[in-house]
């Protein structure tokens, strides 16, 4: 009997570490059939790779928010160190899901990123986000949430093209074949696209002391583009936003102008096949 209560004791402690570790983890690795995403939340960047097949195509994905008409501030800065919690949900033995909050006075914010590879070789991916900001401050607050996104096709950044139509849907393809898509939910309050060697660019305005307002510039812009959407909204104590983004990779060998109308279907198409397997 000693034994066994010294061996369940034993698993236990050793799951009270696993728990502890993984709650305290600032790099997290999420793993999905042909994908692969990097997730540092002690880097400005915060979602620093995604792969595909081998092949990378992510330079940095990152959360801004503006409290109050003050400057926007990188989420990943926020006082209180972020709660990290690392799941796999689809039984493969391999994380495809973290849970993050941040906090400071008052105000919560909270992002789920969900990987969902596909069959090796098929070269597609998707990441499914959602963000939300609480406010339980007392009394109401005006807020600016900015998501900025620089993709980096094929590792080949320089000869990407990228575009935003209607909005909310940024699309961006590079001469290989890659292409990615960006869509997000509610409609953002502004949208810009723009190189990331503009002088200032997109992420030099984002990072500077004073607030940011996105200039509602689609583009096209060929080379190595960046594109950011801002929200803007007022919260009542208790009340929350949600935001919901869809990050889609796939490689379309077709013209350009093809691979940016077809590529949300071609994924669509894919992971419908996958399921079927």
């Amino acid at each position: 009997m000693r034994n066994r209560n010294a061996m369940m004791f034993t698993m236990m402690a050793a799951l009270v570490l696993a728990s502890t570790m993984t709650a305290t983890a600032t790099v997290v690795n999420l793993a999905d059939a042909n994908s692969s995403v990097i997730v540092d939340t002690s880097n400005p960047r915060m979602v620093v790779d995604w792969t595909v097949d081998g092949q990378r195509h992510m330079a940095e994905q990152m959360f801004f928010l503006s409290v109050n008409g003050a400057p926007q501030q990188n989420i990943a800065a926020l006082p209180t160190a972020p709660a990290v919690i690392s799941r796999d949900t689809n039984g493969d033995l391999q994380d495809d899901r973290v849970d993050l909050q941040w906090a400071m006075t008052g105000i919560t914010a909270r992002a789920t990123l969900i990987l969902r590879g596909t069959t090796p070789g098929s070269g597609s991916s998707n990441i499914s986000e959602l963000l939300s900001v609480v406010n339980t401050t007392g009394s109401a607050v005006t807020f600016s949430l900015f998501q900025y996104v620089n993709f980096d096709l094929a590792g080949t950044p320089g000869d990407d093209t990228l575009i935003v139509t209607g909005g909310s849907l940024a699309q961006q393809s590079d001469p290989t074949g890659w292409a990615a898509q960006v869509s997000a939910t509610p409609m953002p309050t502004a949208f810009e696209a723009g190189l990331v060697t503009d002088n200032p660019s997109i992420l030099d305005r984002l990072q500077a002391p004073v607030p940011a307002v996105l200039n509602n510039v689609p583009g096209p812009v060929v080379g190595d583009g960046a594109v950011a959407f801002q929200w803007d909204f007022t919260l009542q104590d208790g009340q929350s936003f949600l935001l919901s983004a869809e990050k889609n990779i796939a490689m379309v060998p077709e013209p350009a102008t093809l691979v940016l109308a077809g590529i949300g279907g071609l994924m669509m198409t894919r992971r419908g096949h996958r399921q079927q397997v």
